[in-house]
């Protein structure tokens, strides 16, 4: 069962994107509201609905979508963020509004190699 949910999650964002292509941003809702009514736990259908909700204007519904899926899992939004099909603007804006800090792993990461940099000798000068 759990394989055929995955398998029409991915059909679903198959069509929603290339509704999205096309700007039938109405049609993709369709789909999208569809596929995240039979399982809500999947990120990238969250996103897409974000998407298609800020070519629509609607901007709240968008929010609310982003926020869920970082709510669903925080690391796996924050990399299907970095698809091209995210890069609009308009959408980064919400997103950046609506986004959480970055998970306390995900900056202690960031942070490590600076801190490594910052706690190493100083290289000794040459002659």
């Amino acid at each position: 069962v759990h394989g055929s949910i995955q398998r029409e999650m991915a059909e679903a964002l198959g069509k929603a994107n290339s509704l999205i292509a096309a700007g039938s941003y109405d049609a993709a809702l369709e789909v999208l509201n569809a596929a995240i009514d039979a399982d809500d736990t999947s990120v990238a259908l969250h996103l897409h609905r974000a998407l298609a909700h800020t070519e629509l204007g609607h901007e709240t519904e968008a929010a609310m979508d982003v926020r869920s899926a970082y709510q669903i899992n925080a690391e796996h939004a924050y990399f299907t963020l970095t698809a091209p099909i995210f890069a609009q603007d308009k959408f980064k804006a919400i997103v950046a509004q609506a986004k959480p800090a970055a998970p306390a792993a995900a900056a202690a990461a960031a942070a490590a190699p600076a801190a490594a940099a910052a706690a190493a000798p100083a290289p000794a000068k040459y002659k």
